[in-house]
């Protein structure tokens, strides 16, 4: 029997069901955000991962390498990316801003180019600035001297549920190395 509103404010029948209709969207969004940010964050350690093994392999490669042979160091170092880090990465390896291989859609890619130049590369705002050839061992404006260098880039597609946190731009996690040869 149906009492008065007085009798209905009082019962505490079904408050349970109420608290947890009101709590568990919020909870469910909570732990979708922290499995979002674990994924993002384990992805982006495979992917740098990945490129710091490529990176020592060019640097335990760079003793004997020529400029026939850069091409081939080139495309392993690659091979090694796209096997830490999954099939959806493309990559390049760039030699002195002259011979490169790319990586995309399951095929590797090498342009040629003079290896015996050497560089001062620099950089502005994260971006890659190799400048004109100079004479190798001259000394730099940074007070570096000029060399050859390898540049590894390596990109994966991530789409996050919900921010990027800063590791994703324009839909990818982007992670890029330079190789100092000499």
């Amino acid at each position: 029997m149906i009492g008065t509103r007085a009798d209905l404010l009082k019962r505490e029948e079904g408050v349970s069901a109420v608290e947890f209709a009101l709590i568990a969207p919020v909870m469910l969004a909570l732990l979708a955000a922290i499995v979002d940010f674990g994924t993002l964050v384990y992805t982006r350690a495979q992917l740098e991962t990945a490129v710091s093994g490529a990176t020592s392999y060019v640097l335990a490669s760079s003793q004997d390498m020529e400029p026939g042979t850069a091409l081939g160091v080139g495309e392993t170092a690659l091979r090694m990316i796209v096997s830490g880090a999954g099939d959806r990465t493309t990559g390049t390896a760039t030699f002195n801003n002259g011979s490169s291989v790319t990586y995309a859609d399951g095929s590797y890619q090498p342009a040629g180019g003079p290896l015996t130049q050497c560089h001062c590369p620099t950089t502005n705002a994260g971006t890659l600035s190799w400048g004109a050839a100079v004479t190798c061992g001259s000394v730099c404006a940074d007070g570096g001297r000029a060399g050859q260098f390898v540049q590894l880039s390596a990109a994966l597609p991530y789409s996050p549920l919900f921010l990027g946190y800063g590791l994703v731009e324009e839909g990818a996690m982007t992670v890029s190395t330079v190789v100092t040869l000499q």
